[in-house]
């Protein structure tokens, strides 16, 4: 009897076991379907390739509004009025947009970039600064760019080549560009969850 008892005990094991190891195969083989459907969904994405492609429309679009490149003296962003930044154009407003997506995508996020905010030089220790928010297609991120700007003698603004650009991404309230007294780059803290991550490109 006792070795009755003995023998079904290593029997019951043996099937719990089997039961755990199919279990667990099961399991593992459900965790690679549902890598394998986000892949499908969310395939790797050529950030060169999608960087190239938009430099060449932002070279396009500024050759065929006559200008030599984003730092030409003609290229005026717009004009400033009781510290505010008046954007002048439709045309001005599109070559804002691919520059910021162009910045978004040298850090590995693409974002559409249509609506900015000016950031005065008494609110940013004395670097005016343009800002343009958008949402990561890939990971669903924000993704909150700035460029450094410049006023001329007539009060018109104009892209500073002498700035880094800076991205912060990682949580959808603030997370936002500023410079320090020095003029390097910096983002806020968030105001809810996530952490906010800075990427700043040197010389424009």
């Amino acid at each position: 009897m006792k070795h009755t008892k003995i023998l079904l005990v290593l029997i019951s094991i043996c099937i719990f076991a089997a039961c755990t190891s199919e279990s667990e195969t099961n399991v593992n083989q459900d965790t690679k379907n549902e890598l394998k459907k986000i892949e499908e969904v969310q395939p790797t994405i050529d950030f060169k390739f999608l960087t190239k492609n938009t430099e060449k429309e932002l070279n396009e679009l500024l050759n065929s509004e006559g200008y030599n490149g984003l730092y030409d003296s003609k290229l005026i962003i717009g004009t400033f009025e009781n510290d505010e930044l008046i954007i002048t154009s439709k045309k001005i407003q599109d070559i804002l947009s691919l520059y910021f997506k162009l910045i978004a995508q040298e850090a590995n996020y693409n974002a559409d970039h249509s609506s900015f905010e000016f950031i005065s030089a008494k609110e940013n220790n004395g670097y005016p600064m343009l800002i343009s928010r958008g949402v990561c297609k890939i990971k669903g991120e924000s993704v909150s760019v700035g460029i450094g700007i410049k006023e001329s003698q007539d009060r018109e603004a104009h892209f500073d080549n002498g700035l880094s650009t800076i991205t912060c991404t990682g949580c959808d309230v603030v997370c936002s560009p500023r410079r320090t007294e020095s003029g390097d780059g910096w983002c806020t803290n968030c105001k809810s969850y996530g952490n906010c991550t800075k990427t700043e490109t040197i010389g424009g």
